[in-house]
């Protein structure tokens, strides 16, 4: 992938994230994982992503 690729899918992929996940809704998500949180030992890891290419979406 050239330079100018991965900065596009870069920008590109933060956009999508922004607009599927406006901050209320981020903040939201942080809330309800740290509340879920306190009541256990365990963590959890929320990952997303916008998009990804072909060999890294198989």
């Amino acid at each position: 992938m050239s330079l100018s690729q991965r900065l596009r899918h870069r920008f590109t992929a933060e956009r999508a994230m922004r607009r599927a996940f406006p901050s209320p809704t981020f903040e939201r998500v942080e809330q309800a994982i740290a509340h879920t949180e306190r009541l256990h030992r365990g963590q959890i890891c929320f990952a997303m992503g916008a998009s990804l290419d072909g060999d890294a979406s198989w």
